[in-house]
């Protein structure tokens, strides 16, 4: 079934309260577009799996295709992908799918949980796909059935059309690429031209197979650019970090403002700014801007969300909200802080704004550190300056 898816003190350094624009994390129904997708689903469950293919499609016998008005319900009983990590295929199971379906499917997740029980009922479907994870009603995860077999060949077709390039089966069938199922449209608020910029870092961050776009309704959405080969590490930590926030049915809302009050970004303000960001560089050693933004979306996504009110706390480096977001661009840029100023030789502007350094030093697993020297004036960072330590 297819779904379109500080405290100011604590914010005076250059990584401190960090923000990063990222909105709307809301469900597109599957209407006329999406029949497109169902249709190419059950044709490869028959092909695969055998039988009539009926109720192949996901929707709970008794229902009808839901369109575009569809109930929104859904929408807020979708789980993270992130919080129910599913297990595996069974490993019969997958072998045989493999063999049909001529794809990998060692990355697809089963969700059979309470949770994804309940998101299923409410979209009124036996199953759906968001990504590799599939999510199933009470008691239609039967692969040693038909029609449970049927129903799991259905939604591997959405697996492999959610991966975003055309793909041939190996039964010869055609299967168009989709939208990854559930996917909650991100929409930057703010000047038009430093959206741009956000997305252009973003896109640092997804490359080579996937790129970030704004629609006609000025949200982002993910697609595939088209190109092959693996991404670095460092990308795929930003691509699974990001999906993992863009496949939850909660919304998270940040500004994008350029040269602006926050350093980086502020928790307390929600935004981030997107010049200080540019200023710390892509593939370098040390702070990248890639990371900054995945640490903004974090830190954002646990204030918003969070599911305590210590999760959605400041926090410090190791707790709250900047811990998470902290660890998740530290996991990005592969380094551990040794060593860390924060601002000094600080003065204040009239207007309240800082002026001052800041020097952190990275290390490595294979020993070797840098130092990273930020300048900052009137809370913009003016220079970065980096040096390999003995």
């Amino acid at each position: 079934m297819q779904r379109q898816v500080q405290n100011p003190s604590q914010e005076s350094t250059a990584t401190s309260g960090r923000g990063f624009d990222f909105r709307q994390i809301g469900i597109a129904r599957p209407g006329r577009r999406g029949e497109h997708y169902e249709r190419e689903a059950d044709r490869a469950a028959t092909h695969v799996a055998g039988g009539s293919g009926e109720h192949a499609s996901g929707l709970l016998p008794g229902t009808e295709r839901q369109s575009a008005p569809a109930a929104g319900r859904d929408a807020e009983a979708a789980p993270s992908s992130t919080r129910a990590g599913g297990r595996p295929l069974d490993r019969g199971l997958r072998a045989a799918m493999e063999a049909r379906f001529g794809h990998d499917f060692s990355q697809v997740r089963v969700h059979t949980d309470s949770r994804a029980a309940a998101s299923a009922q409410a979209a009124n479907a036996q199953a759906y796909t968001v990504g590799s994870h599939i999510y199933f009603a009470p008691q239609r995860y039967a692969a040693d059935t038909p029609a449970g077999r049927r129903l799991v060949a259905h939604e591997l077709a959405h697996v492999v059309q959610q991966q975003g390039k055309t793909a041939r089966l190996a039964t010869g069938q055609i299967l168009s690429p989709a939208p990854i199922s559930v996917q909650h449209k991100l929409a930057l608020t703010g000047n038009a031209a430093d959206i741009n910029r956000v997305i252009t870092v973003m896109n640092a961050g997804l490359a080579p197979q996937f790129q970030a776009r704004l629609n006609s309704a000025s949200e982002v959405e993910i697609v595939s650019s088209g190109l092959e080969g693996p991404p670095t590490a460092a990308n795929q930590t930003f691509i699974t970090r990001l999906r993992a926030i863009i496949n939850e049915s909660a919304t998270t809302t940040v500004s994008v403002v350029a040269g602006g009050v926050p350093i980086v970004g502020s928790y307390a303000l929600e935004q981030i700014d997107i010049a200080d960001i540019e200023a710390l560089g892509i593939g370098e050693r040390g702070w990248d801007a890639r990371a900054a933004l995945l640490h903004e979306l974090i830190e954002q996504r646990q204030k918003q969300h969070g599911a305590t009110a210590a999760e959605r706390g400041y926090g410090s480096p190791t707790t709250g909200a900047h811990g998470e977001g902290l660890a998740a661009e530290l996991g990005m840029i592969g380094a551990v802080l040794e060593s860390d100023t924060n601002l000094v030789g600080a003065t204040r502007n009239a207007d309240g704004t800082m002026n001052g350094h800041r020097t952190v030093v990275f290390r490595y697993p294979d020993g070797t550190r840098f130092r990273v020297e930020v300048t900052l004036d009137h809370n913009n960072i003016t220079n970065v300056r980096r040096t390999r330590l003995p």
